[in-house]
């Protein structure tokens, strides 16, 4: 996996993650789901074919991806409780991004 097409990758994760935060679902539900299993799928079957660099770039999009699964929850449930919670994934996923920029 090239630089470029790890941050393609992000960029869908988080135009999906928008648009579910903004639908106020959970990542149990099947609108998340279904993507998030075609997702899953083809980051695998990639991680099967790349060696070295391209497989870490694949396992830290996959660190993103799971982060924002975790997020989404949190702001599905909408528990003041949780902010601190919701702060640190989000300070997570942006060092992951970091990190691949």
């Amino acid at each position: 996996m090239t630089r470029e097409e790890a941050l393609y990758a992000i960029r869908v994760i988080n135009e999906h993650y928008m648009e579910a935060k903004k639908e106020r679902i959970s990542r149990f539900d099947v609108k998340w789901g279904m993507w998030s299993a075609e997702f899953n799928r083809g980051l695998r079957l990639q991680a099967k074919t790349e060696d070295g660099a391209g497989k870490a770039r694949i396992a830290e999009v996959f660190n993103y991806w799971v982060l924002a699964s975790q997020l989404l929850e949190l702001h599905h449930k909408g528990a003041l409780h949780k902010l601190s919670n919701k702060k640190r994934l989000a300070r997570e996923m942006k060092k992951v991004k970091d990190n691949l920029t």
